[in-house]
């Protein structure tokens, strides 16, 4: 389903029309909902409704304020905030200014019990210093995790890559992945699906028209690939991608309001059905297919079966 655009351009102004026109419409002619736009994934959040807030207040608040300085023009902070330190040390600052240290006096002022607090922090201490030095299972009690004198773990190298992984015996895996190529606006997606012995099944890449952000390329791919997969094979899918927030996203039980919330329903459909259908976050390296990157150098669309 499309929008009718020469109608959208001769009803709504140019940068709205604009706007109206990314958003993509069911294809089942599905009801819309109501999403709360500042957020992007169109749930209400305390977090956005600050920063919204915040925006619509003009620069020069007149409200009440117990400051000695309601136009925040004291002269000290800038001092503090711009000073080349740590943050802490600002932060340090700034509480010193006002006041707000948590020094014994301020404590008593603010009716916390001084002499209780000393005592928690007494027999923490003493439980740390006991675990330190008197551990009889150095590993288990935790005195390797606050030993000084222990060398510091051994990291992979980040130029070691990971590799792909067979499916088990039983199983096939897919592995999907989306690209936009920010300069021009092209997208791509690829996907490989593969049987228990790592022999390719079929792989395919395409461009995608109309996509600019690289969540909804993912999800093309992500659909894409497994309207193949249950076409081609019978057995139970491992979906592969390196997108989190795909994967959380189609994983989610409650109504989804994002602009991709019909796209994200058409791929909930397919994973709805009599198959098991699982998701793995994976690295982009472990994805083992040709990615959607070279789709888009290419700029082809190619279906190849095993």
């Amino acid at each position: 389903m499309r929008w009718k655009e020469d109608l959208v351009w001769n009803t709504f102004q140019q940068i709205d029309a604009d706007i109206i026109l990314k958003i993509k419409p069911s294809r089942r002619q599905a009801n819309d909902v109501l999403a709360w736009q500042p957020e992007k994934s169109g749930s209400f959040s305390v977090r956005s409704a600050y920063k919204l807030a915040l925006n619509e207040l003009p620069d020069q608040c007149s409200f009440p304020t117990t400051s000695a300085h309601p136009g925040g023009d004291d002269p000290c902070w800038p001092v503090i905030w711009k000073s080349l330190v740590p943050p802490k040390v600002k932060i340090f600052a700034w509480k010193a200014v006002r006041n707000a240290l948590a020094t014994e006096a301020n404590k008593k002022q603010w009716g916390m019990n001084v002499t209780g607090s000393k005592r928690f922090m007494c027999g923490y201490l003493n439980i740390i210093s006991n675990v330190k030095y008197h551990s009889t299972e150095d590993i288990i009690k935790g005195k390797r995790d606050i030993d000084p004198d222990k060398s510091p773990p051994q990291q992979a190298s980040p130029l070691s890559a990971k590799r792909w992984t067979k499916p088990p015996p039983g199983w096939v895996k897919l592995s999907c992945d989306g690209s936009v190529k920010t300069e021009d606006g092209t997208a791509g997606a690829g996907m490989v699906l593969r049987d228990e012995y790592g022999e390719v099944i079929f792989s395919a890449c395409r461009q995608l028209l109309a996509c600019d952000d690289p969540f909804e390329a993912e999800a093309y791919a992500c659909e894409d690939g497994l309207r193949l997969a249950l076409e081609w094979s019978e057995k139970p899918i491992i979906v592969e991608s390196d997108c989190s927030t795909l994967i959380s996203a189609v994983q989610a039980t409650t109504q989804d309001r994002s602009q991709f919330m019909h796209l994200l329903y058409e791929i909930k459909l397919l994973v709805n059905v009599s198959r098991i259908v699982s998701f793995v976050k994976v690295d982009r390296s472990q994805l083992g297919l040709v990615t959607a990157s070279q789709t888009l150098r290419e700029q082809k669309l190619e279906l190849i079966f095993g």
